[in-house]
């Protein structure tokens, strides 16, 4: 997942389930705080408490930045793929929702 916002943002509660509904990732919640467990971040990415969905801690990043995740896939196999995230608005006036895209390779 990458971002190019100019605000701040959380993510929480990524999931990535096969047709079995096996979880693919490791650390979805980001409950092995303070560690990105499982996760590659690019810079202003951290644990974070400030917002979080289901449990206590979220994926936090304060600009520009990527966090990404390795799994086997099988081809064929429909996978579900589902996150929550919050938008913090900015007091520069730059009120845009934050786009993520989600790529797979």
């Amino acid at each position: 997942m990458t971002t190019s916002n100019k605000h701040d943002w959380y993510l929480d509660d990524i999931s990535v389930k096969n047709s079995t509904l096996v979880e693919m990732l490791t650390n979805g919640d980001f409950e092995s705080s303070p560690t990105l467990t499982g996760w590659n971040t690019g810079s202003g990415g951290a644990i974070s408490s400030a917002q979080s969905h289901s449990s206590s801690h979220s994926f936090y990043a304060s600009s520009s930045t990527s966090i990404s995740q390795s799994f086997s896939a099988i081809s064929g196999v429909i996978y579900t793929i589902s996150y929550w995230v919050y938008s913090e608005k900015t007091s520069n006036g730059n009120d845009n929702d934050a786009v993520l895209d989600v790529t797979l390779n």
